[in-house]
């Protein structure tokens, strides 16, 4: 038994050997028993072996014929006890070509659908999007490039740095003037006073309605509510006034490290135009590599969607030699049957013919017997 699966294991890994030697064993097997008759033997092999193929083509021809004469076979059928099995294989014959259609169409969907995957249509669209995404920061990285390169650039950095910083100091002059002449201290005034980002002002800022609807009330002494709207005025004009001091502080940080890195601003857009350039043309040659219409694309799926026909009609074959074998069965069961129908019918009106013969009187009536 081992030696038999290494024999089945040696051919399985030399499969092209393994074809070679079949034909060759078959050919002289044909030349030592045909007796001479080599052309003929190797006709007679085809026919079998192609009748594999055809024979489940001519029995879908006979299941339409079937289905086409169904209205004359029932009415002769009619008052029969094969009738119900004769429908029966009626319906089965319609199951049988309905069937084969499906596997047909689901046969050639799946092989129009192996020449574009959907999986390589999703890909091929989020391609086209980075693709454009590339494009589109190209043409931002080429301004930045062109705008580095004018001769005023670095003239036009320190002049926005000074205005940035002379907005700062006049936003941070304003806050501390208000600061100073504030007419209320301590609670949300005095945690204002002790910021130091505008992300903790508008931490603040979140508090400031809830501490307000407690007043007036007992945290807040001697308040009235006009004291409480005043109050309420006065820090939304503080917030506002810090919130623009850091902003404005933020802004002038970032131009005056723009105005420092100017010199160096022009490179660093240049190289991000070239990162550009070389992301789409990355892109670019992957589409190309695996585009639809190259030679290795039209290898692979031409050969995929050839496998998913051969597949589908082996399918067919498949399922319509099991079906015409069971349906083969009913045939003859209802031949059969309808056979031995006849024959009782055929025997009952024979017997019945003897039947009546012998109940008729051997003479003519009124006839009489002379004698001499």
């Amino acid at each position: 038994m081992d030696m038999v699966t290494d024999i089945f294991e040696l051919a399985q890994e030399n499969l092209w050997l393994t074809g070679v030697m079949f034909l060759v064993s078959a050919g002289l097997f044909v030349a030592l028993l045909s007796q001479g008759r080599v052309v003929e033997v190797l006709r007679a092999l085809w026919r079998v072996f192609s009748a594999i193929f055809t024979t489940p083509f001519i029995f879908l021809r006979r299941a339409v014929n079937v289905i086409l004469g169904a209205e004359a076979d029932d009415a002769r059928l009619a008052g029969s006890r094969v009738f119900t099995l004769k429908k029966i294989s009626d319906i089965y014959y319609f199951l049988v070509l309905v069937v084969c259609l499906l596997i047909v169409a689901a046969g050639a969907s799946a092989a129009a659908m192996s020449l574009y995957p959907k999986s390589e249509l999703e890909r091929e669209a989020e391609r086209g999007e980075q693709i454009k995404a590339a494009q589109t920061a190209i043409t931002e990285a080429e301004a930045k490039v062109a705008e580095t390169a004018a001769p005023d650039f670095q003239e036009r950095a320190r002049k926005a740095s000074e205005e940035a910083r002379r907005k700062s100091d006049a936003a941070s002059a304003a806050l501390k003037t208000f600061s100073d002449n504030a007419a209320y201290s301590g609670g949300i005034i005095q945690k204002l006073q002790e910021v130091v980002s505008l992300e903790e002002v508008n931490a603040i800022a979140d508090t400031v309605e809830g501490e307000l609807s407690l007043c007036p009330g007992p945290e807040f002494t001697g308040f009235e509510l006009s004291d409480c709207e005043d109050y309420g005025r006065v820090l939304g004009r503080y917030i506002d006034l810090a919130r623009t001091s850091f902003s404005a502080e933020d802004a002038a940080q970032l131009a005056e490290a723009e105005a420092v890195s100017v010199e160096g601003a022009r490179e660093q857009a240049e190289q991000i135009l070239a990162d550009r350039k070389a992301e789409v043309d990355t892109l670019l040659e992957e589409r190309k590599a695996e585009g639809f219409w190259t030679g290795k694309w039209l290898k692979s799926r031409l050969t995929a969607m050839t496998a998913i026909i051969l597949s589908s009609l082996l399918i067919v074959i498949i399922f319509v030699w099991s079906s015409a074998l069971f349906l083969d069965v009913i045939s003859w069961l209802v031949a059969m049957m309808r056979a031995l129908e006849i024959w009782a019918e055929t025997a009952a009106a024979g017997k019945t013919s003897q039947e009546e013969a012998r109940a008729e009187p051997s003479g003519a009536p009124g006839s009489e017997v002379i004698s001499s």
